[in-house]
């Protein structure tokens, strides 16, 4: 980043400030744009002496002259928050620019520095684009009765190609490449483009009813592995509305990491050993480790990731899921030692490689979410889930995790719409996040439902499943179920009692809950220690 020292122009770097703040990609509040320019403006004018936290709050923030920074965090807060856009511009659209401005932590007084040009040009490789199923989108027949409706085919199909690449792991080709190839036969299409599914339709509309049948086939075998039929009533005022709902219904059974496309690929797995696997069907193992978190997996999931993101550098998403799986090195305690002492640190890297090669992509924002979640900062990880909702609402993996992070915090107005919103819209998806709606039912005493949407939780092999389970039975006075069940517990853990707070800790879990979990599993007969209930409502140690 520098010394602080620098050789630019002041005309240079105020267009470069001008640049940033201008961007459309910068994501910071006005609050903080003003922050980054009364900071700059400062250090420029050669007064980076006098910016304080006193002044920066009275002059940028409103506080008036009794501000006192010890009883008044809002300017560390929101450097903070700072520093984080400034991060996430220059992974994304500003990766090329000649200098970088930072704020680094201890200071608010800006450091100037020159970036690295020698950086390969992440907008011209190809690689990537073909490393995932590739997909030819046709056009869909039209059966009748669509005069009055002449551009809902072409609307619809634009919008199915719109969601299918918001999953930046699929190639995708629109109805044009379809026409210019037209002639040539399944198997041309597959050996001149590459093309593994194709997908097609046909539109009927009949009064006021619309139906759309859609077929997906996979251009290798011919086979069709996927028809639906959709149904909608019509009315001028609902053409859009019904054209996004298919649309949107469409991706996610597609397109999602345990839908169609996912599934099939998966199952042409063949038992082949990991380091043999090809790029994209690594990253289809990770998916299936990902449902159930099954240790047996672990390792050779890392080591297939490890392999691929040596092989393809620029595949985005073997990053973003190489990193979850050192995220789930720290959070289940796995060893790899042998590759690295601090697992969250290259967590944290890893899904910061994703989000530069794939700045769109809401799979790369799950990872970096679910990285900062597991270092402690739960603001970052809101952000970062936020961020990638937006970039790809038909992602339901991403809501129903975003949710989850939500009810860990007791947010439920928040969390128990997105789990529930996730689900519905993809009910196939991991169990895991019924969690949140098991801890909802717990901390509002309807333990019998708590327990229900446990039991919908599909990792034999993760304790608080058994935790939560033998918490609810304690606090209903079932106490030989609640036994039961924390045998689990200590199955898995066999000293779970003595490190029970911590662990609760490192998962950001509301101090409430934790209470709450704690004083339910020692009636039931947890020996929890003294020091570890002193431990309720600290912070949590670091990664």
């Amino acid at each position: 980043m520098g010394d602080g020292s620098y050789e630019f122009k002041d005309e240079f770097l105020m267009s470069q400030l001008d640049k940033i703040i201008d961007s459309a990609d910068f994501d910071a509040s006005e609050r903080n744009k003003a922050f980054l320019r009364y900071v700059v403006n400062e250090t420029l004018a050669g007064r980076g002496d006098r910016i304080k936290a006193y002044n920066i709050a009275t002059t940028v923030f409103g506080r008036d002259e009794k501000f006192d920074p010890i009883l008044d965090s809002i300017v560390r807060i929101e450097a903070g928050r700072l520093r984080r856009s400034l991060e996430r511009y220059y992974l994304t659209v500003g990766a090329n620019d000649p200098v970088e401005i930072s704020i680094p932590k201890g200071s608010y007084v800006p450091v100037f520095a020159t970036r690295n040009r020698s950086k390969p040009d992440l907008t011209s490789h190809t690689t990537p684009d073909h490393i995932g199923p590739t997909i030819l989108v046709r056009s869909f027949d039209l059966e009748g009765g669509l005069e009055k409706l002449p551009n809902f085919e072409r609307s619809l199909v634009r919008h199915i190609i719109i969601g299918l690449t918001k999953f930046t792991d699929l190639f995708v080709y629109g109805p044009d490449t379809s026409y210019f190839y037209e002639s040539d036969s399944r198997e041309d299409l597959v050996e001149r483009l590459g093309v593994d599914y194709s997908l097609q339709g046909n539109i009927t509309f009949d009064e006021d009813l619309v139906r759309i049948e859609v077929f997906l086939l996979n251009a290798h075998s011919g086979q069709y592995v996927w028809a639906d039929l959709f149904e909608r009533p019509l009315s001028p005022k609902s053409i859009s509305a019904v054209r996004d709902d298919i649309a949107d219904e469409v991706v996610r059974v597609l397109a999602q990491p345990y839908g169609i496309i996912y599934s099939q690929k998966a199952s042409d797995d063949g038992g082949e050993q990991a380091n043999d696997l090809d790029a994209f069907r690594c990253v289809s193992r990770f998916h299936k480790y990902w449902r159930t978190f099954d240790p047996d997996l672990f390792e050779e999931v890392r080591q297939c990731l490890e392999h691929t993101t040596i092989n393809h550098p620029f595949y985005a998403e073997a990053f973003a899921c190489l990193s979850q799986v050192y995220t789930n090195a720290f959070r289940y305690r796995h060893d790899v030692s042998k590759v690295t002492t601090e697992p969250m640190s290259k967590a944290l890297h890893l899904a910061f490689r994703a989000v530069e090669l794939a700045p769109r992509s809401s799979q790369c924002y799950f990872a970096l979410g679910l990285a900062y979640w597991f270092l402690g900062d739960t603001d970052s990880c809101i952000e970062a889930y936020e961020v990638g909702r937006k970039l790809n609402p038909n992602d339901t993996q991403l809501t129903g995790e975003l949710g989850f992070r939500y009810a860990m915090q007791m947010d439920w107005d928040k969390a128990i719409p997105l789990i529930k919103e996730s689900y519905s819209r993809n009910p196939a998806q991991s169990g895991t996040f019924r969690m949140g709606l098991a801890l909802h039912h717990y901390s509002e005493g309807r333990c019998h439902l708590a327990i229900d949407e446990v039991r919908k939780v599909d990792a034999p092999t993760i304790p608080y499943q058994y935790l939560i389970t033998a918490a609810c039975y304690s606090r209903l006075g079932e106490i030989a179920s609640a036994r039961d069940a924390l045998a689990k517990v200590l199955e898995i853990v066999p000293e779970y009692g003595d490190v029970i707070v911590d662990d609760m800790i490192d998962r950001s879990l509301h101090p409430d809950l934790i209470s709450a979990i704690v004083e339910d599993v020692s009636r039931a007969g947890l020996v929890v220690p003294e020091a570890q209930r002193k431990r309720i409502g600290s912070k949590r140690r670091p990664a």
